[in-house]
């Protein structure tokens, strides 16, 4: 917060704010940098939560509903007939139909990042029940 960095600076936040309200070349170039310096922390706090995100599937689908919340948000419109991706149709009540192709070559890798590297061999082995059961045709 200004105030808080205003303070920590020594100033009070009124002082702050009046060189940052200032009309001289000195207050323009003091906006500058403190503008540089916001975007500079913006972009390294994005970084590195984007960074965590690769390893955590929660911050992940948080971060998806934050970002691209008409796909991805609580309240988001199943796949319209439209926008579907390929292999895939809406029939309706929120009912999604993908074709076997995209659940064999979707599933393994969101199951394989549920695990994590190095799974527990009970995790392991529900995957290859799950492999096997898709393979038969059979329901989930």
């Amino acid at each position: 917060f200004s105030e808080t960095a205003a303070r920590h600076a020594g100033w009070s936040p009124a002082t702050l704010y009046r060189i940052l309200a200032g009309k001289t070349p000195e207050h323009a170039a003091f906006r500058e940098e403190v503008l540089r310096v916001e975007v500079e922390l913006e972009l390294r706090l994005v970084g590195t939560v984007t960074q965590a995100a690769l390893g955590d599937p929660r911050l992940a689908l948080s971060l998806l509903e934050r970002r691209f919340g008409e796909r991805w948000g609580r309240r988001a419109t199943p796949l319209a007939h439209a926008g579907a991706p390929p292999g895939a149709a809406a029939m309706g009540d929120g009912v999604v139909v993908l074709e076997p192709a995209v659940i064999a070559a979707v599933v393994p890798v969101l199951l394989a990042a549920r695990i994590g590297p190095g799974g527990s061999p009970e995790a392991l082995g529900r995957v290859e029940r799950f492999a096997v059961r898709a393979d038969d045709g059979e329901d989930d």
